[in-house]
């Protein structure tokens, strides 16, 4: 509900009007008293000149109950001459008496009615006063609420906001990841072998300051594989070159795999291990993403190279899944 203050100001008119209504019938009263009491004195003067020419009626100063001796001179009639005035005289005053205690009641019950009716007003002032106050805290409250389910459709936003802008940025950024191994062996019975890794770029943006690090490591069969890398060399991304969508960087062991090293693989005499990391940094955010892979080489065969194998080596490449990164 919605407090009208036209309520308030046309009760307000009400309680002014009752009041020049007493008013009003305060002085009609007075009035009438004042004329009643003239009425007795001219009354009473005409018997006295009637009845005694010859003197004239003095004032009564003798203070009455206390009544100062200045106001009684002003309110005080002449004293009668003789008993008839007396008793008209004391008729007269009550009479007036009567008149005055009946205005008096009529005044006294104007004010009851208005008392009454500006105990009712006040009354329905308070309520409304009251109503409106508990009004204004439900529309706080409503508000309140309103600004609560604002900031969470405002975080929902922001939040839904984030969620989309990092859902584009991993549509769009690049990715670079191995697509091909190669085993590649020197001409000759003792030609050395080099592995070559090419790195593809699978995103839709380019790969910035990309860098390759190809690293082999032959180690006995029973080693352990992590701490043959442990100090693998670091990436040098200074002059690093771009890698646009589809296109690819090529990596190379130095130095290459000794021969060796490929016949004692051959008989399980030794293990041999390629782990190769690529570097680069996304054009969308410009953050710096890694990618590593590692794989175990077995040779299987080693013949001399001829037309229908280039190679002279069968190989397999398996891949070491606990060396796995990708950012």
């Amino acid at each position: 509900m919605v407090f009208d203050r036209s309520n308030g100001i046309n009760r307000r008119i009400v309680l002014a009007f009752a009041g020049l209504v007493v008013g009003i019938a305060i002085g009609v009263a007075g009035t009438l008293l004042y004329y009643s009491e003239q009425q007795q004195q001219k009354t009473v003067g005409a018997n006295t000149n009637t009845n005694n020419h010859s003197k004239r009626p003095q004032q009564y100063l003798t203070p009455r109950s206390g009544v100062p001796a200045s106001v009684e001179s002003a309110i005080s009639n002449p004293q009668p001459a003789t008993g008839q005035d007396h008793e008209k005289r004391d008729l007269a005053a009550q009479e007036a008496s009567a008149a005055f205690a009946w205005w008096m009641v009529v005044v006294s019950a104007l004010g009851f009615l208005v008392t009454t009716i500006g105990t009712i007003l006040l009354y329905q002032q308070i309520r409304l006063t009251r109503e409106a106050v508990e009004d204004t805290g439900k529309a706080t409250d409503a508000m309140l609420e309103g600004n609560r389910i604002s900031d969470e459709g405002l975080a929902f936003s922001k939040a839904t906001d984030e969620r989309n802008a990092d859902l584009a940025f991993l549509q769009t950024r690049a990715y670079v990841h191995a697509a091909e191994v190669d085993f590649i062996k020197d001409a000759g019975p003792f030609g050395a072998g080099v592995v070559e890794v090419n790195w593809h770029n699978f995103g839709q943006t380019p790969a910035l300051k990309s860098g390759v690090m190809v690293c082999v490591r032959v180690i006995a069969p029973a080693a352990d594989i992590a701490a043959a890398f442990a100090d693998v060399p670091e990436i040098e991304r200074n002059n690093g070159r771009a890698i646009v969508q589809g296109r690819k960087i090529v990596g190379f062991n130095s130095p290459p795999i000794t021969q060796n090293d490929i016949i004692g693989a051959m008989h399980k005499q030794c293990r041999i291990f390629l782990l190769s990391r690529v570097e680069y940094e996304d054009s969308v955010k410009g953050e710096t993403h890694i990618t590593q892979e590692c794989w175990e080489i077995r040779i299987n065969q080693m013949t001399q190279p001829d037309e229908k194998d280039d190679f002279g080596v069968g190989t397999m490449f398996t891949h070491m899944t606990d060396f796995y990164i990708a950012t």
